[in-house]
């Protein structure tokens, strides 16, 4: 999926393009935008690589995927109940863990049910750096949030709406 079709994709969901950009921005961040990213520093630990994984939880033959703490993913998911979940959506949905348009379809399912506040800023959303913000310390909540994180994450986001929507962000979305 590229990342014109998966801002096309939230947008269709009902987010603004500001805040399509801004959430793809912090995914931009946590993974690179690879839906089967395993976090870096768990690929020696786990000995899989993004793909070697994937294969492995989809497959049942790796069942530590709950438990092992180890980010995943566009949104880099760490935590045990997020990761439960973002596995059952998938299985529910007869989809790889690692399938991009199930991963944005489950972000969203977690943004309308335990993230409404996020949910609603990002459908309302004229501002890529406010609608960044909130990403950033309501939903992904990374143990950094610094200011340069803050401005690194909607700098992406501006990035990626100016390629995605063919337009420039100016004022309004700083």
């Amino acid at each position: 999926m590229t990342e014109k079709q998966m801002f096309d994709l939230l947008v269709a969901e009902g987010l603004s393009e500001y805040g399509a950009a801004a959430l793809l921005g912090h995914f931009q961040a946590e993974s690179g935008l690879n839906p089967r990213n395993l976090q870096n520093s768990y690929e020696k630990k786990l000995g899989f690589t993004d793909d070697t994984y994937t294969a492995a939880v989809d497959s049942g033959s790796y069942t530590g995927f709950v438990r092992d703490c180890a980010g995943y993913g566009l949104a880099q998911w760490t935590h045990r109940a997020r990761k439960k979940g973002l596995l059952e959506f998938a299985q529910a949905a007869g989809k790889s863990v690692g399938d991009a348009g199930m991963q944005l379809k489950f972000a969203l399912y977690e943004l309308k049910g335990n993230y409404k506040d996020v949910f609603n800023a990002l459908k309302t959303a004229v501002d890529i750096r406010a609608a960044s913000d909130i990403v950033l310390t309501k939903y992904e909540m990374p143990a950094d949030q610094s200011e340069s994180v803050k401005q690194k994450r909607a700098g992406y986001g501006r990035e990626i709406y100016r390629r995605c929507s063919g337009k420039t962000a100016g004022s309004g979305t700083t």
